[in-house]
């Protein structure tokens, strides 16, 4: 029974934020919330970034490399070749390990040659077959204005495929002779439960990186607090103007005014504040982190590719190229010539 557009736009619009979020993620622009406790109001839109979001993907995302079909009847490996070979599939696998899934889009351009272009999680759904993972129906948004509104959306069906244009009332049809929807997922560790898979930046990286992120920031901020001893000064005048909350808590001196009977002045200075704290919590949040994405907690430290083996005498990919670069055209055939 066909669910329809209707439900496939309803379906994709539930969806479509949860692999915005994870995006952002991955792009180290998501914003952590300040719990508003320990930060003074002048450093409340200060935040810094992690990359390990980034490293869980692209490290994987290094690892895969796409060579060819085996037993091309159809000649599926020349029409791979005549649609950029060098981004296609590493585009496809980067989307599907950062929203789960990515599909590939098939189509003919005016010569009737085929054209597949990867569309990402975030404007593409459909109804998964448990039994041979492709789609009954699908449904893609294959261009949106300024507004992220969609301008030209695609229903596909078995044999068919419907383009739908902004402005214009009536659709139009292409038929085709295959017998799925001509938008193919590309998932990453689908399961019963999942069909459509799972991120590889689960909630718990993404909570993880926002306690993290939070942990740098109260660092920096006692740094700046704490490079210079705070004193105290015992016995001023109970008629002195007194000191803002903040202003105390910044301030290189700690006011206490005399009691009723009067007291004597005197003063000292606090020990040094010590951030082992921090840098313990960190390293905690780093562990937790490395087991959440099943790395080793050295390899979370560096920003830079280490280096990448697999079983046997493989050349490695050299630890001065930076994550998330697609693997050259050298570093290919070293690999497929090691294999």
């Amino acid at each position: 029974m066909e669910k329809g557009i209707e439900y496939l736009r309803r379906k994709l619009d539930k969806k479509r934020w949860r692999v915005n979020v994870r995006y952002k993620y991955y792009e180290m622009k998501n914003v952590t919330r300040d719990l508003g406790i320990s930060t003074p109001p002048g450093l409340r839109n200060w935040y810094s970034v992690l990359g390990w979001n980034a490293k869980a993907v692209d490290a994987l995302a290094d690892r895969l490399v796409f060579r060819e079909f085996a037993d091309d009847t159809f000649d599926l490996n020349g029409i791979y070749n005549m649609n950029n070979r060098d981004t296609l599939f590493d585009s496809a696998i980067l989307g599907s390990l950062i929203g789960s899934c990515d599909f590939i889009y098939i189509r003919e351009d005016e010569g009737g040659n085929p054209v597949l272009e990867v569309i990402d999680g975030a404007n593409a759904t459909g109804i998964m077959d448990p039994q041979t993972g492709m789609l009954t129906e699908g449904y893609a948004v294959l261009e949106r204005d300024e507004r992220e509104r969609p301008v030209v959306e695609a229903y596909f069906k078995p044999h068919e495929t419907w383009v739908f244009r902004d402005g214009q009332e009536a659709a139009e049809l292409f038929e085709t002779i295959a017998p799925y929807p001509l938008l193919v997922p590309i998932v990453y560790r689908p399961d019963a439960k999942r069909p459509f898979g799972h991120s590889r930046i689960s909630r718990a990286c993404m909570e993880i990186t926002a306690s993290a992120i939070r942990t740098l920031k109260r660092s920096e901020i006692s740094a700046e607090f704490f490079s210079f001893p705070q004193r105290w000064v015992v016995g001023t005048s109970p008629h002195a103007d007194p000191l803002e909350k903040w202003r105390v808590t910044m301030s290189s001196l700690l006011e206490i005014t005399k009691d009723e009977d009067g007291s004597s002045n005197f003063s000292g200075d606090f020990a040094l504040y010590e951030t082992l704290l921090r840098i313990g919590g960190y390293t905690m949040l780093k562990s937790n982190a490395s087991a959440a994405i099943k790395f080793k907690p050295a390899e979370m430290v560096t920003t830079r590719a280490t280096t990448l083996r697999t079983i046997g005498e493989v050349p490695h990919i050299p630890n001065s190229r930076a994550y998330g670069a697609t693997l050259t055209e050298q570093e290919r055939e070293a690999l497929e010539a090691a294999r």
